[in-house]
């Protein structure tokens, strides 16, 4: 399965959109759509903070932003998806 091109994903989204704003997704594939979009943009944010700190030498200040940009992407994934946090046996 090919890519969309960026105009082709943006029209797909603006669709989406307003089938969601009036109501008319019955299946909810473009609830689904916009969502898993919003969690694709999270996931490219983490693999460039990634990508940075481990080209910058794994120094503590990228360290730490990696840190935040995962944080941000767990909490985007538990608000439009479902995520089970770890529990490692203490509660």
């Amino acid at each position: 399965m090919g890519m969309l091109s960026e105009s082709e994903l943006k029209e797909a989204l603006a669709v989406a959109a307003g089938m969601r704003e009036t109501g008319q997704d019955p299946h909810r594939l473009a609830h689904a759509l916009l969502n898993l979009h919003y969690q694709n943009v999270q996931y490219q944010h983490l693999l460039e903070a990634l990508e940075h700190y481990l080209h910058s030498g794994m120094a503590t200040l990228e360290l730490q932003r990696l840190r935040i940009v995962l944080d941000k992407t767990k909490a985007a994934i538990s608000r439009t998806g479902h995520i089970e946090p770890e529990k490692f046996g203490l509660e």
